[in-house]
């Protein structure tokens, strides 16, 4: 017989919250984000991981949650699904406004003839965007 991991509806739903309070976190300190490969770099990942993450609830973890959070009308599902879909509206926000080439390369920096490089960075449009979708993402998570 093999050791085994499976992993406790206790620490999978403190491992979701961790992983909800940082990104809570996150999105908090982008907003005002003005420099795209801060963006590409340190948001756009930390989407995508949470996205995979928050894929679906493990069997029992509703239940599990309004116990341990001392409230039968807790409905985690709801807001789960809440969050992710703020998560991932979000995601395609960002996905679909970086500037790519043809082939899909990131064009989050320029380079002039004197070699300077600076961020690209994004427009008065996009920041006012970006910050209505990070406020959805902040206003599924509780503080």
């Amino acid at each position: 017989m093999a050791f085994k991991t499976n992993v406790s509806l206790a620490t999978e739903y403190e491992r979701l919250k961790a992983l909800a309070r940082h990104l809570r976190t996150q999105c908090v300190r982008h907003k005002g984000t003005v420099h795209l490969p801060v963006i590409v770099s340190d948001l756009l990942p930390l989407l995508i991981e949470t996205s995979s993450r928050f894929a679906s609830l493990p069997s029992g973890m509703a239940d599990f949650a309004r116990t341990q959070e001392s409230d039968v009308t807790y409905d985690v599902a709801a807001e789960f699904l809440a969050m992710k879909a703020a998560v991932d509206d979000l995601k395609a926000t960002l996905i679909s406004g970086i500037p790519q080439d043809g082939s899909g390369y990131i064009l989050d920096r320029q380079i002039d003839v004197d070699g300077v490089v600076t961020n690209r960075a994004l427009t008065a449009q996009q920041i006012t965007a970006l910050g209505t979708k990070l406020d959805a993402v902040i206003a599924t998570i509780e503080g």
